[in-house]
């Protein structure tokens, strides 16, 4: 696989901690894959088994001829199983986010901390940054630090850092309101809004973010894989020499 034109089946770093870190990350970001699919076929298995349930209930069958007996059925006897499976799906999909997010910003921590260590140059924290008056989220502390510090040679994986930012707000909403935002919030820099993965749900002044399906979750852990790859190579390459 390559990865802003680095051969990750290749590439040897020449630090054997910053190899380990690699594989450890390949481990978890693989997991989480992993999950998803679960997630995602557990969802359709059971959606499968309720359609047959359905297709094969003899009321249900009654009523061909009668569409209107035949939905106002269907809603009576089966929505409240429906909508809970839709909504159970929709919580599963909701924390794998939550743990996607979760995930990479305690690498960036730790990779902010062994070129904390590599540098000796101190990690800011939110507040200091708040003092000099620049904006910073939980992300961003740590991505301007190893900017920083890495002498801006970060350009190579900038993009997927911008994309996986730009997300955060399907990840506050999700972690702080389960989903919902007002209406007026939905801008065109939230970027999520133009993908293919999400929708929005609307409820008067409000939306709720749906996720379509598990192409958004892997969506992000390539993002997160490609610039958790290229940040420890530009490391190895930076520290040595």
């Amino acid at each position: 696989m390559n990865v802003y034109g680095i051969n990750k089946d290749l590439y040897l770093f020449e630090c054997n901690n910053l190899a380990y870190i690699d594989y450890e990350n390949r481990i978890l970001i693989n997991s989480l894959k992993k999950l998803n699919r679960n997630v995602e076929n557990s969802f359709n298995e059971t959606i499968t088994a309720l359609e047959n349930k359905i297709r094969n209930d003899a009321h249900y069958i009654s009523f061909t001829d009668e569409k209107d007996l035949q939905s106002s059925y269907l809603n009576q006897v089966y929505d409240f199983e429906i909508e809970t499976i839709k909504n159970l799906n929709r919580q599963q999909r909701y924390a794998i986010i939550l743990i996607v997010f979760s995930f990479f910003e305690s690498r960036l921590d730790f990779i902010s901390k062994v070129v904390r260590m590599k540098s000796k140059k101190t990690i800011p924290t939110k507040i200091d940054y708040i003092k000099m008056k620049i904006p910073v989220n939980d992300l961003t502390v740590y991505w301007k630090y190893l900017s920083e510090t890495l002498n801006d040679t970060l350009s190579d994986c900038n993009e997927a850092f911008e994309f996986i930012n730009s997300q955060k707000f399907v990840r506050d909403k999700i972690a702080h309101k389960n989903g919902v935002f007002r209406k007026k919030d939905e801008k065109d820099d939230y970027k999520f809004i133009k993908t293919i993965y999400t929708n929005n749900t609307k409820f008067d002044n409000e939306c709720r973010i749906d996720i379509l399906n598990g192409n958004y979750v892997n969506l992000l852990l390539l993002k997160t894989d490609e610039l958790l790859y290229i940040l420890l190579v530009i490391i190895d390459k930076k520290y040595n020499k």
